[in-house]
């Protein structure tokens, strides 16, 4: 949904502030979105939300936004539910 918005609404509005100054790095984003948004989310530093719009400003693709979301969360979901599995164990 963040990256739909920002997608729709912020890059208008981005694309008149930096005229064309970040093309160079847009066209970098659009060629490798899916690695660059899997190593995003792989990454623990970057909130959720923030990256969403980021992502969204750029051209990056939403397939590429989707697939390398769902494969970079993968891990971090497996460590939750073992986390809470050894919780449940620990506090019965």
């Amino acid at each position: 949904m963040l990256f739909f918005l920002a997608k729709k609404l912020g890059r208008p509005f981005v694309d008149k502030i930096l005229k064309g100054k970040v093309m160079k790095l847009d066209n970098g984003i659009e060629k490798h979105g899916f690695m660059i948004m899997l190593l995003m989310r792989l990454s623990f530093v970057f909130a959720y939300d923030p990256l969403s719009y980021a992502a969204g400003l750029t051209s990056m693709k939403y397939r590429d936004f989707i697939l390398g979301t769902i494969i970079g969360i993968i891990p971090e979901m497996l460590c939750y539910s073992f986390m809470g599995k050894i919780l449940k164990e620990v506090f019965p």
